[in-house]
């Protein structure tokens, strides 16, 4: 499958409010402008993902880029995981969501890599006001125009507010940083993850 949109673009759907996304897999390319996913571009308004996947490339003009979805606003991710390659000419993309407002994930990961300008992410590119990732974790490589920007995270790129982290990990040796946002959360080899890592729902 192949899609290719501007502004709000999924595989599944540009932008959803108050649904209930669960069991869908979507694999492809997925190319767009802002808020971009590999299956929604925008999740908003009390919707959610659950036991979901996308394989595949998701490319974005500017921001807001994810393997999963694009932009997550007061919704929820769960048991969800993406392995696609995910690139931004701009900023803000993550290996599973882009950007993440008031929302959660929750025993979900990423292991595609993930490029862009700056806000990079393993999991998500960018989060913040009162956003909560748990149970989570990230293996991609990131590559990054500015490698020596605090906004390339092995975990999350940037927090542009109060971020929880709880029981979430990256690889360090596979995303190639030491660094992450979210400050509560650790970075460990991958051949360790197993014995740190939560058994998925």
């Amino acid at each position: 499958m192949s899609v290719v949109g501007a502004g709000n673009t999924g595989s599944l759907a540009g932008r959803v409010e108050q649904t209930v996304v669960k069991e869908v897999y979507a694999k492809g390319a997925v190319k767009g402008s802002y808020s971009v996913g590999g299956l929604i571009g925008e999740l908003s308004q009390d919707s959610f993902i659950y036991s979901s996947y996308t394989s595949g490339f998701v490319e974005g003009k500017t921001f807001d880029v994810g393997g999963l979805a694009g932009s997550v606003s007061r919704s929820d991710v769960i048991g969800s995981y993406s392995t696609s390659a995910v690139s931004t000419y701009w900023y803000t993309a993550g290996g599973l969501i882009g950007n993440l407002y008031e929302g959660s994930v929750t025993a979900s990961f990423a292991t595609g890599t993930v490029a862009a300008d700056k806000r990079v992410g393993g999991l998500i590119g960018s989060a913040g006001s009162g956003s909560v990732i748990e149970a989570s974790f990230a293996t991609g490589y990131l590559s990054s125009n500015d490698d020596g920007s605090v906004t390339k995270g092995g975990l999350l790129g940037a927090n542009s507010g109060y971020v929880q982290s709880i029981n979430s990990y990256w690889a360090t040796d596979t995303t190639k940083s030491l660094y992450t946002s979210a400050s509560t959360s650790a970075g460990l080899r991958s051949d360790s993850f197993s014995t740190f890592i939560p058994i998925w729902p």
